[in-house]
């Protein structure tokens, strides 16, 4: 009986072992889990370079004191170089109509890039620039 015995025991060791190995598998692979998810809610947003801030700044060095081009560098040196790319979805268009109820004078303006949106959503590829309108 004893060996029935340490026989009954050394098992019930070695299930409770497996238990907590699966147990820790089981938190490990949780862990991974969250880790993958955080990774998806924290995806990198899509940024276009649109200048070279380098050469702005050495420009703006070089160029002489209250000129024309010397105002349009000192603006630029401002502004990151680097711009954010908009989803063109339907927040966007939530919010152009929201921004031609608040500025009903450029409503005409702002219906119109809601048009080239809509029509460039149309497509398979959403990109997308859009001329700045001369006003009359």
């Amino acid at each position: 009986m004893t060996t029935e015995a340490s026989d009954d025991e050394l098992w019930a060791q070695v299930v409770e072992e497996l238990d907590r190995e699966r147990l820790a598998q089981k938190e490990l692979d949780i862990e991974a889990l969250r880790k993958q998810k955080s990774k998806r809610r924290k995806a990198k947003k899509l940024t276009l370079k649109l200048f070279d801030a380098g050469l702005v700044q050495t420009e703006y060095e070089n160029e002489a004191r209250d000129s024309r081009r010397e105002s349009f560098l000192s603006a630029m040196k401002e502004e990151r170089s680097r711009k954010s790319l908009v989803k063109v979805n339907r927040e966007t268009f939530k919010r152009l109509k929201a921004l031609a109820k608040k500025f009903p004078n450029f409503s005409h303006v702002i219906t119109r890039y809601e048009d080239s949106l809509r029509l460039r959503k149309l497509g398979g590829i959403a990109t997308v620039w859009l001329p700045p309108i001369v006003h009359s």
